[in-house]
């Protein structure tokens, strides 16, 4: 099966070069997140790129169509997010569940900064609405990449799923 990505996120946009026909980047994603060893080995994959300015309501606009152009006429495994390893955790049980609880989360750990804002929960939403459309084998998920910024958000996470596993 192809794997069909979408990457919002302006840092890859700029330092992904073509060396030979495969792509070369300027960081080694394996190790920021597992996930990427998976995706970048696959002989089906298929990355399309949308870079975007931080905090401005139009990226959103414009990200919407076109991750519904995507979903709608090719399908997509993955989301890309230039965001925490903690943010992913906590989109994804979003989608899974629907429960906002996880979405408000995932914003409330980066108040005071451009991700913190009301276009975003709004965008976010909107995925999850295109999420809930999709049949269970066309379903996809967000992959993050960027370092934790969010220490005290991430310790309680911690915390909470410790305890939740009776194991602290």
């Amino acid at each position: 099966m192809t794997k069909l990505i979408l990457g919002i996120l302006l840092m890859l946009t700029q330092s992904c070069i073509s060396q030979n026909g495969n792509p070369s980047f300027g960081i080694d994603l394996t190790q920021t997140n597992p996930a990427f060893k998976n995706i970048l080995e696959s002989d089906n994959t298929n990355i399309y790129w949308l870079g975007e300015q931080h905090g401005t309501q139009r990226n959103y606009l414009v990200a919407i169509k076109y991750l519904k152009f995507l979903i709608d006429e090719k399908g997509i495994d993955y989301i890309i997010i230039e965001n925490s390893y903690l943010t992913e955790i906590l989109l994804n049980k979003y989608l899974e569940t629907g429960n906002e609880e996880f979405l408000n989360k995932s914003i409330k750990s980066y108040n005071g900064t451009f991700y913190a804002n009301n276009e975003l929960r709004e965008y976010l939403k909107s995925i999850y609405n295109l999420y809930e459309q999709l049949p269970e084998e066309r379903k996809f998920q967000f992959v993050s990449l960027d370092i934790e910024q969010t220490y005290t958000s991430s310790e309680s996470y911690i915390h909470s799923y410790l305890k939740e596993q009776k194991l602290g």
